[in-house]
Order: structure tokens, then C-alpha cells, then sequence
């Protein structure tokens, strides 16, 4: 009991300096340094700083290793793997939030990190959870699947940090999933430790973020997120067979993958920033921000409740099957409201 007591303190802590780091960071030169163009395709004009990541991410990994020294022996090497991706990241972040990194470059680091990730997951888990798989097809294919998805989600959530709060309301009913799922469990120990420690610090940046944002994620934080989301995905499909890690970010995968295929048919450069995304043309359609959040909120609540069956039902093909259709069919109706133009008069 005393050990769960001085958790809940922590996270408590963790929360209180995020948000007071935040304010800090407000308030300094160092702010001015990172407002975004008020041309800027991803926050629709809004000239709010980019550096949300600079607060999270060093508080996050540092706070997990503190909790990981003190109430839990995990080695300095597994934790030092685990780190460096998010590192190499938030530092690729932070340089293109300053000065834009090539499309190309930003796009190789990506899949750099994606690929250490994966060798990782193999290490802990051999990939366990795909046994028949492996058997049929060996472990090259399923490997460059996770190197793809893990890539993949890392530029999707990046791609939604552009407007107040949407960023939030989209991940953070999977982050608390995540973070209750394996606290009596020692194989989701470590992944749950981490995303509770990290939720207590998004709670910080609402603060900041809520309308009107004073303050984005930016691509330092955004960045680190999405391996943050992907991995774990990644590793519950290693270890369980199981997609129910990918449920809960739905929508994020559906709104990212039709928009750039679309502009890749188009001939436009996918690479690009754009503001072409759902939301993006929602509000152009005279849906109000509000709404696009609520809906959205919604819409990540109920596929966080549909990943959380395919748990309570150990990963069973049938539960999956039925989960994952209905999380996708629920975020591709709502892609196809938001883009769908009001009525006139509405």
C-alpha cells in the first residue's frame, strides 16, 4: 500500500511540475524561438509555440528512469536501448521545429528508429504471439510489417497536432488503457509505467493546449508519441498475436492513410505539409471545433473500450475480428462525416 501511495504521489508530482514547467516555458525568450509561420498548413493559422515535446518527453523519460531505478530492476542496457529511438527522435524534433528537416532525411530517421524498435521487440519477445505466422511466412515479412506501422503512426500522430486539443481527446483514452492494463501484470509492467507517467504529463500540456492553444506538441513531442503509441502496439501484436494495440488510434490511421493516398493519386507531394486532413475540411465546412473534438473524444473512448474486450478476451481471433471491424467501421464513418459538407443553412 505504501508503495502505491508514493506512485500515486509521483504522478501527482509529475503532473504539477509538467504543468509548471509549462508555464515557465510560456513566459521565456525561448518561446518566441519556436511560433509556428501564421501560414503554417498544420495549425490552421495559429501561431501558437511549438514546444510541447521540449517539456514532455524529458520529464516522461526521466521520470521513468528514476521509477525504474528506485521500484524495479531493469537493467541500464534494456533501458538504454529503449531510450536512444526516443532520444534520436526528440532531438530530430526539436531541429525541425527550429529549422524544417528535409521531407526525405525526416523520413529515413523515422524508419531508422523504426527499425531499432523492432529488433527490440524481437529481443523480448521473439515474436511469441505470431507462431503460425512465422511458421508460414518466417520472420522477414512480419518484421517490415512492424517496421511500417511503427513509421507509419509516428508521422499519423504528427500529422493531428493542428488544432487545440485534438491531439489530446485522440490518444489519451488508449494512453490510460495502456496505463491500467498491466499494472498487475509483469509483461505490460514497463509499458504501463511509462504511459502512466506520461499521461500524468499530458494532463500538464491541456492545460496550455486548450483553446485557444497557447501551446502545441510540436514535431519533438508529436514524434516521440507516435513511436511511444506504435511501439507498444508493435510489441502486443509480438507478444499476444493480437491488433488491439492499434484499436484504440483508429481513427488517426484512417484519416492519415486515406489523405495521403488520396494526394499520392492526385500527384501531390505526400510529404508536404498540407491541410487536407479531415478535420482540416471539417472546419472548412463550417463544423465548429468543438464539435470535431467531441466527436472524436467519442469516437477514441469507444475504440479504447473495443481494445480493451480484445484483452479481457485474451486475444481471441473471433474478438479481434469483430473489435477491430468495428473500430474501423466507427472511424471511417466519422472520416466521411467530417469531410462530408454541411447542409446549406446548417
Amino acid at each position: 500500500m505504501i508503495l502505491i501511495e508514493l506512485f500515486i504521489i509521483i504522478l501527482i508530482a509529475v503532473h504539477l511540475f509538467t504543468t509548471a514547467t509549462f508555464y515557465a516555458v510560456k513566459r521565456s525568450k525561448i518561446s518566441n524561438r519556436f511560433k509556428s509561420s501564421s501560414d503554417h498548413p498544420a495549425n490552421v493559422g495559429n501561431t501558437a509555440s511549438q514546444l510541447g515535446g521540449l517539456v514532455i518527453v524529458p520529464i516522461t523519460l526521466c521520470t521513468c528512469f528514476l521509477i525504474f531505478k528506485t521500484f524495479h530492476n531493469i537493467p541500464y542496457y534494456t533501458q538504454l536501448i529503449f531510450y536512444i529511438p526516443y532520444i534520436l527522435l526528440f532531438v530530430t524534433g526539436i531541429i525541425d521545429d527550429f529549422k524544417p528537416i528535409p521531407a526525405g532525411i525526416r523520413l529515413g530517421i523515422h524508419i531508422a528508429n523504426a527499425i531499432s524498435i523492432t529488433i527490440v521487440i524481437f529481443g523480448l519477445t521473439k515474436y511469441d504471439g505470431l507462431g503460425e505466422i512465422i511458421s508460414a511466412l518466417g520472420f522477414i515479412l512480419p518484421s517490415i510489417f512492424m517496421v511500417l506501422a511503427i513509421s507509419w503512426l509516428i508521422n499519423a500522430v504528427n500529422f493531428i497536432d493542428g488544432m487545440d486539443l485534438f491531439l489530446v481527446v485522440n490518444i489519451i483514452p488508449g494512453c490510460l488503457l495502456f496505463s491500467i492494463l498491466g499494472m498487475n501484470s509483469n509483461e505490460f509492467y514497463f509499458i504501463s509505467v511509462i504511459y502512466l507517467v506520461f499521461t500524468s504529463a499530458l494532463l500538464g500540456f491541456v492545460w496550455f493546449n486548450r483553446p485557444m492553444a497557447s501551446i502545441y506538441m510540436g514535431d519533438a513531442g508529436t514524434l516521440c508519441i507516435g513511436l511511444l503509441l506504435s511501439s507498444s502496439a508493435v510489441y502486443i501484436l509480438a507478444e499476444y498475436g493480437s491488433i488491439a494495440g492499434f484499436i484504440p488510434f483508429a481513427y488517426i490511421m484512417v484519416d492519415t492513410t486515406y489523405t495521403l493516398l488520396h494526394r499520392a493519386i492526385k500527384g501531390l507531394n505526400v510529404l508536404k505539409s498540407h491541410n487536407h486532413h479531415a478535420y482540416q475540411i471539417a472546419m472548412r465546412n463550417g463544423k465548429t471545433k468543438n464539435s470535431i473534438r467531441q466527436t472524436c473524444f467519442f469516437v477514441s473512448i469507444t475504440n479504447a473500450g473495443l481494445a480493451y474486450v480484445c484483452f479481457a478476451y485474451e486475444h481471441a481471433i473471433l474478438w479481434q475480428f469483430i473489435m477491430g471491424g468495428a473500430a474501423l467501421g466507427l472511424s471511417t464513418l466519422t472520416f466521411i462525416f467530417f469531410r462530408k459538407p454541411n447542409p446549406i443553412g446548417a
